[in-house]
């Protein structure tokens, strides 16, 4: 979106020649380099648009802030003549929904124009997510999440079993009605650091996180409510219900959000925000300050007890002392079985698939572990 749009307009009888217009955001932006025309003929115009480069400083800004816009424009045989406006940069958490005001809105898309915009806040390179992001994949037991189905589905039930285990919750979203709807939206950081957010801030986390290991992401707004789906490696939707951790299981999480998105796709209000696309055209986070080393200790989000060194294989049990009957044939050994396992000495995780197959008492097996450990 630009920032400032200047019109210039030849009233006198003579052509103006060498137009430079040029803008900057007092203490926010430079000089940008200035935009050039040759030729601006008697009774024409000129539309110019600001598109600024602004700094990492308005990642600091908690509220409603000022500043002044200057716009300089200059053509042959003038002086220079600079001109300035006040502008307000909202807080770095401020999001207005719109660039449509209430009043002009027709339909609801028109209200939540600017939903696609809130893949600014997927923050997937940020230290403190990256630091999550590694302990989902522990707790997931390493599987690659991006490679198959199984195992996206697997790694994106460790990371709300995680967020349960953690004891992240749910809160009611606070709104301001301006002259568009104005809402505190959390960056994912802010989510760990808090272990609460509302259904966008929680969203945003879990397409965040997603995002950082490999699983493509959308953010699905619709009346009243957003969720995540997720894109699999073989190309089907899989929705979340991102605000039933501690109340749903995983499963029943992604049957509630399946049910919901059915439901909108057939109202027809829904607005599919795909992160990477977004990211394509443009629209970045910004440069968020630096996190302590220890960030998750400090807010308290650890491994959940019992989720290492677990395995599904079948475990065989000691005999007991004393005469044994004769022992039976095994059968029905025959097959794929899989599990996890991971080695807590050096913190890394794995897949571990093993194949057997069976000719009566004689029994033959295949391990593959991936990644290697």
């Amino acid at each position: 979106y630009w920032v400032a749009k200047t019109i210039l307009k030849n009233t006198g009888k003579g052509k103006i020649e060498d137009i430079k217009v040029r803008y900057r955001v007092r203490g926010y932006s430079d000089w940008n380099i200035a935009n050039s025309y040759s030729l601006l003929p008697p009774g024409g115009s000129i539309v110019d648009l600001y598109y600024p480069q602004l700094s990492p400083e308005v990642a600091k800004l908690t509220s409603k802030t000022p500043s002044t816009l200057e716009v300089e424009y200059s053509y042959k045989g003038a002086a220079p003549v600079q001109e300035g406006k006040t502008l307000y940069i909202r807080g770095k958490n401020e999001f207005e929904h719109s660039d449509i005001t209430i009043r002009e809105a027709v339909t609801w898309f028109d209200n939540f124009a600017n939903a696609p915009l809130l893949a600014a806040l997927v923050t997937k390179g940020d230290p403190a997510v990256r630091k999550f992001v590694d302990l989902v994949s522990r707790c997931s037991g390493g599987v690659a999440a991006g490679a198959r189905d199984e195992d996206a589905v697997a790694w994106l039930k460790a990371l709300y079993n995680l967020e349960v285990a953690n004891g992240f919750n749910y809160q009611t979203p606070p709104g301001i009605l301006e002259s568009v709807l104005v809402q505190e939206i959390k960056y994912p950081r802010d989510v760990l650091a808090g272990k609460a957010g509302t259904c966008v801030d929680l969203a945003i986390l879990y397409a965040t996180s997603a995002e950082a290991t490999g699983i493509k992401s959308l953010l699905v707004m619709i009346p009243g409510h957003c969720f995540p789906v997720f894109i699999l490696p073989s190309g089907g939707l899989l929705p979340v219900e991102a605000t039933a951790i501690g109340k749903l299981t995983f499963e029943d999480a992604c049957k509630r959000a399946q049910e919901t998105f059915q439901k909108a796709q057939q109202d027809g209000r829904i607005i599919l925000a795909d992160i990477e696309e977004i990211w394509r055209q443009g629209v970045s986070p910004p440069e968020l300050p630096a996190v302590p080393e220890d960030c998750l200790e400090k807010w308290g989000i650890g491994m959940p007890r019992g989720a290492v060194a677990t395995t599904s294989f079948p475990t065989v049990q000691p005999s007991s002392p004393g005469p044994q009957p004769p022992t039976p044939q095994p059968t029905g050994l025959a097959g794929m079985w899989a599990g996890t396992a991971f080695n807590t000495t050096v913190g890394v995780g794995a897949r571990i698939e093993l194949q057997l197959q069976q000719s009566g008492p004689q029994i033959h097996g295949h391990i593959t572990v991936y990644p290697p450990l």
